[in-house]
């Protein structure tokens, strides 16, 4: 199986050219569209959403994440073994958090050009290098044949969520297509608050905890622990993100509620 991820999108041929290009190679893969709308040249946010999704994929599923704004440069492909899964794609740090979250991480230089197609374009390596070198892995190839090992990726600096003192400290990490905003404090982290009401800070906000969105029907918003295992702001039936006039960076506080 092939997980495919780009900042594409579906206006222009590429993504349908790499698909092409991938059932040309291995005829017999069942290959999955994660997203191609991540924003263009974002590459944190291709990483967040790597680590929302692959652990949902069998094992051995080889993923295919192309958001590179530094193709054709002197920026290195990676084929990567992470865990019981495989990734390929530019070594610019869309691997950092699935890195970070699985810890056991084995990382090849893609350099061996027998695996790519004729005529390399220096714009469209996800149809010339790593589409191919995703089939190729998905046929059984040893993740050796791609190129050197190499211990030097590049990674992002990952911001975690923290405590002070009663309250866990976060920010906004990403918004998906609802206006949600999802936060990197995640539902461990807020267990270990320990109590049984809180409430969440976000600027001159303050906003209650609710544990399904139609719970949170008459209010302006609220935080929700959302299917990723993340606390999320959240506004019912509207874009939280252009309600509140949120952005990136955002600071988030979860606080117990005393009743005392």
């Amino acid at each position: 199986m092939i997980a495919f991820l780009t900042d594409f999108g579906l206006k222009d041929p590429y993504v349908g050219i790499v698909k092409g290009v991938i059932h040309s190679i291995a005829p017999n893969t069942h290959l999955i569209d994660i997203s191609h709308d991540i924003s263009p040249g974002n590459i944190r946010e291709a990483s967040f959403m790597l680590k929302m999704s692959y652990k949902y994929f069998p094992r051995g599923t080889v993923f295919l994440a192309v958001v590179d704004p530094g193709v054709g440069s002197q920026r290195r492909g990676l084929a990567c073994k992470i865990g019981h899964w495989f990734f390929v794609g530019p070594d610019n740090g869309l691997f950092s958090h699935v890195i970070r979250e699985v810890g056991e991480c084995e990382c090849h230089e893609i350099t061996n050009n027998s695996l790519f197609l004729k005529d390399l374009s220096s714009t469209f390596h996800a149809r010339d290098v790593f589409g191919p070198v995703a089939a190729h892995l998905e046929n059984g190839i040893p993740l050796d044949q791609v190129g050197p090992k190499v211990e030097n990726i590049i990674r992002l600096v990952i911001k975690d969520a923290f405590f002070s003192g009663e309250n866990i400290t976060g920010e906004i990490v990403y918004f998906d297509r609802f206006g949600n905003a999802i936060t990197n404090i995640d539902s461990k982290l807020m267990e270990r608050l320990g109590a049984k009401a809180l409430q969440i800070k976000l600027k001159d906000h303050d906003l209650p905890l609710v544990a399904c969105y139609e719970m949170g029907k008459d209010l302006l918003a609220f935080g929700i622990i959302g299917s990723h295992g993340y606390l999320e702001i959240s506004s019912y039936l509207e874009s939280a993100q252009k309600l509140l006039g949120l952005e990136i960076g955002d600071q988030v506080v979860a606080s117990p509620i005393s009743f005392s």
